[in-house]
């Protein structure tokens, strides 16, 4: 058994649950402090780390 953890998506126009929307402020203020739009939507996934961590489960 494994498990990878590798971040998400921030779309501000999807419908979650509270607690996305208690967290939603912070993320908001932290991408807005990094010069990002916080009205688009952010992949935070590191997609060539989650294949590397793939690969790696096939050769144990």
């Amino acid at each position: 058994m494994a498990t990878g953890l590798f971040g998400s998506v921030y779309d501000p126009e999807a419908k979650h649950g509270l607690m996305y929307k208690l967290t939603t402020s912070f993320i908001k203020k932290d991408l807005e402090k990094k010069g990002i739009d916080s009205s688009k939507r952010h992949d935070y996934r590191d997609w060539d780390e989650i294949r590397d961590w793939a690969r790696g489960l096939s050769r144990d």
